[in-house]
């Protein structure tokens, strides 16, 4: 199963990098996006092949999406 991390600021839309892993993995992936808004800071690889790090006031005004791919 393929699955990649959708992330929507007020900067514009980010996709991470598309993953392959097990349907555990796509679960462990969506409970942890459910505690990205507690933590200081996001840091991400992209499917462009850039790397973004969000820092805690981008990270509460942004939409996550795990998608299936």
């Amino acid at each position: 199963m393929k699955f990649y991390i959708e992330i929507i600021t007020p900067m514009g839309m980010f996709k991470g990098e598309v993953l392959d892993g097990s349907e555990e993995e796509y679960e462990t992936i969506k409970n942890s996006v459910k505690n990205v808004f507690k933590d200081d800071f996001f840091e991400a690889d992209l499917q462009d092949g850039s790397y973004i790090t969000l820092n805690n006031v981008i990270i509460q005004q942004s939409i996550f999406r795990v998608i299936k791919h």
